[in-house]
């Protein structure tokens, strides 16, 4: 059994040389090297990322979810939000 999960395996990673993946190149004609564009594009996807954590969490929904979080439920309890939907996530 271990030898054929071992086959499988060296399949699918290409065994000791790796995966070879071509990097994509810059759309549009824009006058950018394959590492730049790679570099820039990661920048762009991980900015947007930042940002829509940083208003989930401004969000009402993420300030209840801190407040569960944060062992304040009796205070959180006089506001209007429905904290039993929250109370549930796991922390």
């Amino acid at each position: 059994m271990p030898a054929a999960t071992g086959a499988r395996r060296i399949l699918l990673s290409g065994g000791v040389q790796g995966l070879v993946v071509t990097k994509p190149d810059a759309p549009f004609g824009l006058p950018l090297s394959q590492d730049m564009w790679l570099y820039y594009f990661t920048l762009v996807i991980s900015l947007a990322i930042y940002v829509a954590s940083v208003n989930l969490l401004k969000s009402r929904s993420g300030r209840v979810v801190s407040v569960c979080k944060s062992a304040m439920m009796k205070k959180a309890s006089y506001s209007c939000c429905n904290l039993t939907r929250f109370a549930r996530l796991p922390t």
